[in-house]
């Protein structure tokens, strides 16, 4: 545990390169894998940790705790009874607020000023087990997911030693949740994330910076997608239709209008405002006056 902290506050800093080519979360991944070798700590990457294989190779660590962060598959009771002690999940919220897969983008899309970090017994259901400890984390008017992981990232570094000692010292109670008092993080796919530019600007908002970079907002132009990662709202709505182009910013910036205010967006790191395979010249580039579309023009939907 003590190799898992020293390996966590010596992440190398984020490569451009992998951030381009694989997105934020997989370049952290990218990041993690190289401090691990740097410092020869033992990798095993699998699909399902539950197989009798993976099982057999965590026996053989006879570990007193397992600790898990950001990871999504259930343990199974074999799983669980192997450590001496516990196994424990480092959850991004404040439960049993927001179980579930997505509690920062939760938090961003409901506006909550205070999130944070919770450690729990794991049992075999998701996020139930008795509190451990918490740890808030405060949230700014323009947070973001991607801010927000950062934030509760620093949570868990900053508490993992007092965590290790007082469990050691067998000093933390188990708190049993408050069940009645629990909220879900709703789980959202790509399918959710397309922008309906005659909601509320706000709304808007709020979603792009809860979504990305799990599964970034989209809108189409000329039936090319393309993904926004951040948004600043802007002058009210100069009487334009919604989602017509009112300005352009080199390749990657374009304001849109929406149903009472206008948007800039600032499209996903690596692409930009052109069809595939076009230049800055021809008909595939993003222009004022164009309309980027919820959908593609074939599957609009009937006014």
């Amino acid at each position: 545990m003590l190799l898992a902290h020293r390996l966590i506050g010596n992440v190398p800093k984020g490569s451009t390169l992998a951030q381009g080519l694989f997105g934020p979360v997989a370049a952290e991944r990218v990041r993690l894998t190289k401090a691990a070798v740097r410092r020869s700590v033992a990798l095993r990457d699998c699909a399902d940790i539950n197989t009798p294989e993976d099982l057999d190779a965590i026996r053989g660590l006879s570990p007193d705790l397992i600790l898990t962060v950001g990871w999504a598959s259930k343990f199974s009771p074999e799983l669980l009874d192997i450590p001496t002690r516990a196994c424990v999940n480092i959850h991004p919220s404040l439960l049993p607020r927001y179980r579930g897969r997505y509690p920062i983008s939760a938090a961003i899309y409901n506006s909550v000023r205070e999130s944070g970090i919770t450690y729990h017994l794991m049992n075999e259901e998701y996020d139930q087990g008795a509190i451990l400890l918490k740890q808030s984390v405060w949230l700014h008017d323009r947070e973001t997911s991607l801010s927000l992981l950062g934030k509760s990232g620093r949570a868990i570094v900053d508490s993992l030693d007092s965590f290790l000692d007082a469990f050691d010292a067998d000093e933390l109670e188990p708190e049993p949740q408050e069940h009645r008092a629990a909220s879900y993080a709703p789980r959202f796919t790509a399918d959710d994330a397309w922008i309906d530019w005659r909601t509320p600007t706000d709304r808007i908002d709020r979603k792009i910076r809860a979504y990305y970079p799990w599964h970034p907002c989209y809108a189409f132009h000329q039936n090319q997608r393309i993904e926004f990662s951040e948004c600043a709202i802007d002058a009210e709505n100069p009487e334009s239709f919604p989602g017509e182009v009112l300005a352009v910013r080199g390749k990657s910036a374009v304001q849109v209008a929406t149903s009472d205010a206008t948007l800039w967006l600032r499209t996903v790191p690596g692409t930009g405002l052109f069809r595939n395979g076009s230049s800055r010249s021809d008909a595939g580039r993003v222009k004022v006056g164009d309309v980027l579309t919820s959908h593609p023009l074939s599957l609009q939907p009937s006014p």
